[in-house]
Formats: C-alpha cells, sequence, structure tokens
C-alpha cells in the first residue's frame, strides 16, 4: 500500500516530506549544545538582542530596596511605659502626703503649746528666762522690760528705768530677788518680786576699749552674782550689797 505524505518546507526552502523533515529536527536537536547550569536563559523570541539575563533581573529589585524605619518593639518600649505609669503617680502620692498645706497631708502632733506673750513685731524679743523664787516665770524683753508670767499664763511687765538698756540674762538672786544684764545700758539690774527696780553701773576694765557690755549672769556658790562681759573681755561679779568686781581675760 503506498502511503501519501504531505510536502512541508520552510521561508526560503524546497518542500520536503514529513519523515524527511522530522529527521531534519531530530539532528538539529541532537547537535544543539546542552543548556549549562548558570548559563543565561533565551527568551523565546528568536531576536538575540531580546535576551533576558535572568540573574541582572533578580538582582535589580534588590538594589533598588532601601529600608524603612523600623516598627516599634514592644520589648522596648514596654517596660519603660511601664516604669512611667507606676513611678509619676508615686511621686504625686508622696508630695501630697507630706506637703502640710495639702489634704492629704496627716495632721502632725503638737510638741508643746504656745502661749501668746509678746508679739514680735512690735519689739517684744524676750531673750532670757528663769524660774522666780515666787513660783512664776521671769523674762527679759529687749524693748527694756522685765516680764513675769504664772503657769497659769497670767502676764505682768515691768519697765525699766533707763531709755535703752537692752535687758539680756536672768537669774534669780540668793537675796530672793532677779537679777539681770543690761546690754546697751552697761549695767546689772536688781527686781524684787513686787517690780521694785535698782540698777548698778557697771565700768568697763581699765585693759578694755570698749564697756562692759554684760550678757549672761548666773548666782554663784558665794551667794554672789557672775556675769560676762561681752565687751570687756572678763567675768564680773556683782555682790548683793552692789560691790563690783572684773577679772579680765587674757586675750588670744
Amino acid at each position: 500500500m503506498e502511503c501519501q505524505y504531505q510536502l512541508l518546507s520552510g521561508p526560503g526552502e524546497r518542500e520536503l516530506s514529513a519523515p524527511e523533515a522530522a529527521r531534519r529536527a531530530l539532528a538539529t536537536l541532537a547537535s544543539a549544545p546542552a543548556h549549562t547550569p548558570g548559563a543565561s536563559p533565551v527568551s523565546a523570541s528568536v531576536d538575540p538582542a531580546r535576551a533576558v539575563d535572568d540573574r541582572a533581573a533578580v538582582t535589580a529589585p534588590l538594589q533598588a530596596y532601601r529600608p524603612g524605619p523600623r516598627a516599634p518593639n514592644r520589648d522596648t518600649w514596654w517596660p519603660l511605659a511601664s516604669a512611667v505609669l507606676v513611678v509619676v503617680p508615686a511621686c504625686i502620692l508622696a508630695l501630697l502626703y507630706l506637703s502640710p498645706l495639702l489634704p492629704l497631708s496627716p495632721p502632725r502632733p503638737q510638741i508643746c503649746e504656745s502661749l501668746p506673750i509678746l508679739d514680735p513685731i512690735v519689739g517684744g524679743a524676750p531673750e532670757g528666762i528663769t524660774a522666780g523664787p515666787d513660783g512664776a516665770l521671769w523674762f527679759t524683753e529687749g524693748r527694756g522690760q522685765i516680764g513675769r508670767l504664772t503657769t497659769s499664763g497670767q502676764l505682768r511687765e515691768f519697765r525699766l528705768p533707763a531709755v535703752v538698756s537692752t535687758p539680756w540674762g536672768i537669774t534669780a538672786g540668793p537675796d530672793g530677788a532677779l537679777w539681770f544684764t543690761e546690754y546697751e545700758a552697761n549695767s546689772i539690774g536688781r527686781i524684787t518680786t513686787s517690780g521694785h527696780v535698782r540698777e548698778v553701773y557697771v565700768t568697763k576694765p581699765s585693759d578694755s576699749p570698749t564697756n562692759a557690755l554684760p550678757r549672761g549672769i548666773t548666782t554663784g556658790p558665794d551667794r554672789a552674782l557672775w556675769f560676762a562681759e561681752y565687751g570687756g573681755n572678763a567675768i564680773g561679779r556683782i555682790t548683793t550689797s552692789g560691790q563690783l568686781h572684773d577679772f579680765p581675760l587674757p586675750n588670744r
């Protein structure tokens, strides 16, 4: 039986039978070089100029990539935020608790009771104080007075004769009266519990360029009054009868 084959032809070729065309195709495939790994593939186009390099096509987008800002890390900001949320309210509560001007501050215990004796703004300026033989408290006032205060709070004041006296120290004498120093009047004063005042002027020591300026005073074991001469750099002694004697201190 005779087979009829259709003749095939390509551009610029003579007509070929189907078996011959198949043999030529197999021979062409057998003679073509095998594709090696890493070689640049060729596109399906028959035009060699349109070949695409796979490596360049893959690396081009990678070279154009630029990393953007990092997303917040919860492990970094969460401990800091927790510390702020705890520390700030604690500090506010501590300030509210410790400040005496705010309502959350607890009441503080009152150590002692203050008696409104004198107002320092008007010049009372109490300085020395001692227990008197009459059971009351006797004290000096810088504005030129001697004050007496009972334990029940009854107050009485005695004005001194000197215009400028500045009484300082005071002590109970061995004769039942109160003895005190007058700093600016440069004198030693004596006042009875009934308010009678007597003053003895203190002369400055012979080797002192300034006045005696007596300050502190106390009763000595010899029943005399001993006082410190701030300006005269000496210790003075006065008897209850008014006799004075100075003991200069060394200049150092």
